[in-house]
């Protein structure tokens, strides 16, 4: 977050708990949290900042289930571009993506469009 965001603590607080990060936690040094932990405040992160574009480079891999569903929570309220790199193949079908680059085969495909599970 940029020093000079001005962000109501009271928010700010709503926003960790909606990531399941723990009040009990906020004094915590970023690098004493687990590696779940540090992804969902880095999307806390993101979602004060209002960021537009998500790159992902294996965004599942060292979280926990909690932490996999917090992501998905996200990337469905998410209006934005996100180019995600991922073996997990779940994970891949909950992004319902656009357009599909499977460079194993060097194939560019368009899905057709599901509906999103909200």
């Amino acid at each position: 977050m940029s020093q000079d965001t001005d962000i109501d603590k009271s928010m700010l607080f709503n926003i960790l708990n909606k990531f399941h990060i723990a009040y009990e936690d906020k004094d915590k040094p970023y690098l004493s949290l687990s590696p779940g932990q540090r992804t969902r405040v880095n999307l806390a992160k993101l979602a004060i900042n209002k960021i537009n574009t998500l790159i992902l480079d294996e965004a599942t891999n060292h979280l926990d289930i909690e932490a996999i569903h917090v992501l998905e929570e996200v990337i469905d309220t998410f209006n934005g571009t996100i180019i995600s790199i991922s073996h997990n193949r779940a994970f891949n079908e909950h992004l319902n993506p656009d357009v599909v680059l499977n460079i194993e085969n060097a194939s560019l495909t368009y899905p057709d469009k599901k509906s999103k599970k909200k």
